[in-house]
Parts: C-alpha cells; structure tokens; sequence
C-alpha cells in the first residue's frame, strides 16, 4: 500500500516555481542592470522571466490550497 502524500504535487510544483521567479528577480538586480555611457539602462529577460514565474507559482499554490481546502470540507 502506498503511503498518502501530505504535500500535493501541485503545491511543490508551485513552490518551485515562485523559487525559480525568485532567484530570477535576484539574479536581475544583482549582476545584469546598468547604465551605458549614453544613459540606457540596460536589462536582461530575467526580470519579466522572473515575474512571470512568481505570478505563475502564485497561481499554482492558490489552486492547490483551494483543492485541498475543498476536499477538507467534503469529509
């Protein structure tokens, strides 16, 4: 018999994702903005990659706790 999961597959797909957007916006502020010579700021993709991935985990970890508040409330 298989032991049940406490942790969905859902919720740590959610968890890694927010992480990985996270680790995204750090590595934007931390090694890839700067100024030219002529004034433009120069940016990489890992800002948009990274909010995309933290809006996207946002939305994994919110579905995964409403699915198990509704399973919760069926018992």
């Amino acid at each position: 018999m298989k032991p049940k999961l406490v942790v969905g597959k859902p919720l740590v797909a959610g968890l890694a994702v927010l992480l990985t957007g996270g680790v995204f916006v750090w590595l934007e502020s931390t090694f890839y903005q700067y100024l030219d010579e002529d004034g433009v700021l120069n940016e990489t993709m890992f800002l948009p990659l990274g909010a995309l991935l933290i809006l996207i985990g946002t939305v994994l970890v919110v579905f995964a706790a409403a699915r198990k508040i509704i399973a919760v409330t069926k018992r």
